[in-house]
């Protein structure tokens, strides 16, 4: 069950929220927050009690490094072309 919901999350998150954080903020500013995102849930991710919990976290953190992967990749490909 919590691989499907972190698949759910993936699919819903990578192809629904991401493109339009980075059309409505642009690349840099949702960079800025996505990596927040991923710092704040990684360190919290020790300090998750429940098997639930820590789930959610590990979930989020990896949405967050994730995201920063895409946004630098997009970066690379835009300065190329």
């Amino acid at each position: 069950f919590f691989l499907a919901r972190s698949g759910l999350w993936n699919i819903l998150y990578f192809s629904l929220l991401l493109p339009r954080l980075t059309k409505q903020l642009g690349g840099r500013c949702t960079s800025i927050i996505v990596s927040a995102f991923g710092m704040i849930f990684s360190i919290l991710l020790p300090f998750c009690t429940t098997e639930l919990t820590a789930n959610l976290a590990h979930l989020l953190a990896t949405s967050g490094c994730l995201s920063q992967a895409a946004v630098n990749l997009a970066f690379t490909n835009n300065a190329a072309g």
